[in-house]
């Protein structure tokens, strides 16, 4: 009789033992292991195929923007509104900047009534809401100082009627006081007008100013015509009087003196006009 023998169990295999190295506490490998779920790409369905081109070239809603153009620096860094003296006017213009190196802009009221008078470099259009300013005509003295051409005319005006206790006063300037007259004749300087609208062409327009040399005649160009005529018409009765000897009569030597004599004061006013309009004189 056969014996039944119960199958012996197979043992256990043996466990493997872990590598040799460091060691790794729970915590830490937890956070490995959510670290590499958030690396892994998630493949999504509708991902479409990109051709080699896409991987170089964005598309046109893809481009980076424009780099922005830095601020611009502030052009001016000094506002002058208080001098009217035009030599200092003169060399800012001219450089651009004081004598300290800084850049200057020119906003200058007239001393007289305290309006715009004068801009440098010039406003090529008005502000955003602003009506531009028309400025007026403007004068500079033979001392070199500045104001609007209107203002100096009023004030001539003014010092020709003076006051009742003392009458008429010297015409002036009336910041140095310095005397606007020809003094042979006694009027008043004449005054040129000019305009503020381009800064830079009003020095070729002046005669030499007195700090520079420049001296006022002693006659005006009126009184300075009328002494020529009487010159010449004294000279040219002289010269009928002694020299036409083989003149018919008297009468006729008169009648050709007078005709001789009114021919050259003719010329000698037309000569002075065309002196006093090429001339730059006070």
């Amino acid at each position: 009789m056969s014996r039944w023998v119960p199958r012996r169990e197979a043992s256990a295999s043996p466990t493997r033992q872990p590598a040799p190295g460091p060691t790794l506490s729970r915590d830490q490998d937890l956070g490995l292991e959510s670290a590499a779920k958030e690396q892994a790409p998630c493949p999504k369905a509708d991902t479409p195929h990109l051709d080699a081109m896409d991987l170089l070239e964005p598309g046109p809603n893809e481009r980076s923007p424009p780099a922005k153009e830095p601020a611009a620096a502030t052009e001016f860094t000094k506002v002058v509104r208080d001098e009217n003296y035009w030599p200092e006017i003169r060399k800012v213009i001219e450089k651009g900047v004081d004598a300290d190196g800084n850049r200057v802009k020119l906003c200058l009221d007239c001393a007289i009534c305290k309006t715009p008078m004068l801009c440098f470099p010039t406003p090529t259009s008005p502000v955003r809401g602003e009506h531009p300013h028309e400025l007026d005509l403007i004068t500079v003295l033979f001392c070199g100082h500045v104001f609007h051409f209107g203002c100096m005319w009023e004030w001539l005006r003014a010092c020709k009627e003076g006051n009742p206790d003392n009458g008429p006063w010297t015409p002036s300037c009336p910041g140095c006081r310095e005397p606007l007259l020809y003094r042979a004749c006694g009027h008043s300087i004449n005054l040129k007008m000019i305009s503020p609208l381009r800064p830079e062409e009003i020095d070729a327009k002046l005669p030499d100013l007195r700090d520079e040399g420049g001296k006022i005649p002693d006659r005006c160009a009126d009184c300075h015509l009328i002494k020529i005529n009487q010159a010449i018409e004294r000279l040219a009765w002289l010269i009928w009087e002694h020299g036409d000897k083989d003149a018919r009569s008297e009468q006729d030597s008169t009648s050709r003196g007078k005709e001789y004599t009114e021919e050259l004061l003719r010329t000698s006013t037309l000569k002075h006009i065309q002196w006093a309009i090429g001339s730059n004189r006070w």
